[in-house]
């Protein structure tokens, strides 16, 4: 029995300290996200989502800890975003897997760099030296997910914020069309002690094409903030493909880190995966940009980084920076001959930098509305469902607005939304697939509903270049991000697609009739 009292004491402190971490990361949120937080076992999806903002743009983890692979995409293949914590000096693996250790091993980057030290040049998804941390909880709440790390000393968060928040009078479609997460490191002290704490990000081009083999490029963007990095394809096919089960070749995907007011505690770099990685484990200086581009995307995986050094974390204090990311697809849909692009496009000008700049400008207000709604949503199904309800609701969410992308009519002058059929067909817009979202969608945002549909009563109307010649409401528009169905090709299903869109436009007009007037001008 003695022997064992050491082991218990070590038990019972880890215990108290993922309780404290627990509490510090609810008092951020209300009595639902309390709620939450304390149920025992925690809820596991079979996916997590990390960010989710359009189909193109959709990234899981499908493991039970972050640290146990890298995240995919919903079709399954890599899309990694890797996030390492140094504490004191020790490195440790948030998200994805260390690959980079079996390229530098114990060598510093210089060393590897001259020759002095040389490996494989392929990314090798083996575990090597760098430690996990440990995973204390994950929790997804409707518009952000949760992670709760002990690394060392220290407690870190790591939230995934997408603030795909319902319309109203301060969130138009300018904001919940931007498909802008927000990555949040957190730092406190876990055991009343002084700690150094640096966090270090990094995404490949792998959010950007689909093929590995594609070349891609990478740049700087030109304005007041040169932390704007983006990296894409280098041919550019603007909606070039359409199928399921596929990810973008075209765009690109930009990350934007914030230096929290210090401009010398942050450190951004684009280069090779090993490169940012092994200097960062190493408590070096990251390296300068890569300028041997183009080249394929698994040729030595070129990577937007970035480096906080958060100083020296004292106990209570909670420090913490951000990433912003997002995928501008340039254009998101052709409809009929018709290049619609996301409507933020329409809403800044063009102008990628534009929106990295308002986004910034956003942040605090954002996530304060994000943890208000997150709570609201969470509290509704409480008391509707309970917990495993609440689960549920959350996962529901985040799901059906993954599916989605808002658009511009440049003609029309106005937003549209479609929605994409995922894992069967790829279809675009198909009536059965909206009709079991719309409830979520009518009881939070009517219009958008309203906005979905309108894309299928116009081509139903004969207001496109292929003339619709059937007496009952289409299937589907296309396959995904392509409309170019004749009627002929058509999946028929008459009563079940005719009584479908009946009982969602009745719906919408028993719930909004504003919203129900813009089916009018169709």
């Amino acid at each position: 029995m003695k022997s064992s009292l050491p082991q218990l004491f070590l038990i019972a402190n880890a215990i108290l300290l993922s309780r404290y971490a627990l509490l510090v990361m609810a008092a951020q949120y209300g009595a639902g996200v309390r709620r939450m937080l304390e149920v025992d076992p925690p809820f596991r999806p079979p996916a997590v989502p990390l960010i989710v903002t359009d189909p193109f743009m959709s990234m899981w983890s499908r493991t039970d800890h972050a640290y146990d692979d890298f995240s995919t995409h919903w079709a399954g293949a890599t899309m990694p975003v890797v996030i390492i914590a140094r504490v004191d000096g020790t490195p440790y693996m948030l998200f994805g897997i260390d690959t980079f250790t079996s390229r530098c091993g114990s060598h510093r980057l210089e060393e590897v760099e001259s020759g002095r030290h040389t490996n494989s040049t392929q990314r090798s998804a083996s575990k090597t030296s760098i430690a996990d941390a440990t995973q204390i909880s994950v929790l997804v709440l409707p518009t952000t997910t949760l992670y709760l790390f002990q690394a060392g000393g220290v407690h870190i968060n790591v939230t995934f914020t997408t603030p795909s928040l319902p319309l109203d009078e301060s969130t138009g479609y300018e904001v919940i069309s931007r498909g802008t997460t927000y990555i949040t490191i957190s730092a406190h002290s876990a055991d009343g002690k002084v700690h150094a704490v640096e966090a270090y990000y990094e995404n490949t081009a792998e959010v950007a094409v689909d093929s590995t083999l594609t070349e891609v490029s990478w740049s700087r963007e030109s304005g007041d903030d040169s932390n704007v990095m983006r990296i894409g394809t280098q041919a550019q096919h603007v909606l070039g493909a359409k199928g399921d089960r596929r990810r973008i070749s075209w765009g690109y995907f930009y990350a934007v880190p914030d230096d929290g007011g210090n401009a010398s505690a942050l450190q951004t770099s684009m280069t090779a995966w090993y490169k940012a990685a092994c200097a960062f484990t190493h408590g070096q200086t990251l390296p300068e940009d890569d300028t041997s581009g183009p080249r394929r995307c698994n040729n030595d995986w070129p990577v937007l980084a970035a480096k906080w050094d958060f100083g020296q974390v004292t106990p209570g204090e909670i420090v913490s920076r951000y990433v912003t990311v997002f995928l501008d697809d340039i254009f998101s849909i052709n409809y009929f001959g018709l290049l619609l692009p996301p409507y933020w496009r329409f809403a800044y000008g063009n102008s990628s930098v534009a929106l990295a700049r308002q986004a910034k400008k956003d942040y605090a207000a954002l996530l304060d509305k994000c943890r208000v709604f997150d709570d609201t949503v969470v509290l509704e199904s409480l008391f509707v469902g309970g917990e495993q309800y609440a689960y549920l609701t959350s996962l529901t969410y985040r799901q059906v607005l993954g599916a989605m992308k808002i658009v511009y009519h440049p003609v029309r002058k106005e937003p549209w939304a479609f929605m994409m059929e995922m894992s069967t067909d790829g279809d675009v817009s198909t009536i059965d697939v909206i009709f079991p979202a719309s409830s979520q969608l009518l009881y939070f945002s009517p219009e958008l509903l309203t906005r979905t549909l309108i894309p299928l009563l116009a081509y139903s109307n004969n207001e496109t270049s292929i003339k619709y010649n059937l007496a009952w409401a289409p299937h589907h528009l296309g396959t995904w991000p392509i409309c170019d169905l004749t009627p002929s090709r058509q999946e028929q299903m008459p009563v079940e697609e005719s009584a479908n869109m009946l009982l969602m436009l009745r719906a919408i007009a028993q719930r909004d009739t504003d919203t129900f007037k813009l089916i009018d001008v169709i």
